[in-house]
């Protein structure tokens, strides 16, 4: 459940956060997520968790660092969230 929790509160952040350029006279880009990975415990081990507590040291913090240097927006171009619940 807490895994569970946790997902829905990181998409949430997504539709709270979500940024739109342009203005009257030009196209207006939403700027959300570009992909979501859906799974078991690899899958939450990206977001740096594992069964729904946090741990961003040792291995599950080399995942999550991995993760986000290919999956944010600012260092790779890509906007990714991983939605994993192990078990």
């Amino acid at each position: 459940v807490k895994a569970h929790n946790l997902n829905k509160q990181a998409v949430q952040s997504y539709i709270n956060n979500a940024t739109i350029e342009g203005d009257a006279t030009h196209n207006h880009n939403i700027h959300q997520v570009d992909v979501a990975f859906l799974g078991e415990s690899i899958i939450e081990e990206m977001d740096g968790r594992w069964m729904g507590n946090t741990n961003h040291d040792g291995q599950l913090g080399v995942i999550r660092s991995i993760f986000e240097r290919n999956f944010k927006r600012q260092s790779s171009g890509v906007e990714g969230i991983s939605l994993g619940i192990a078990g």
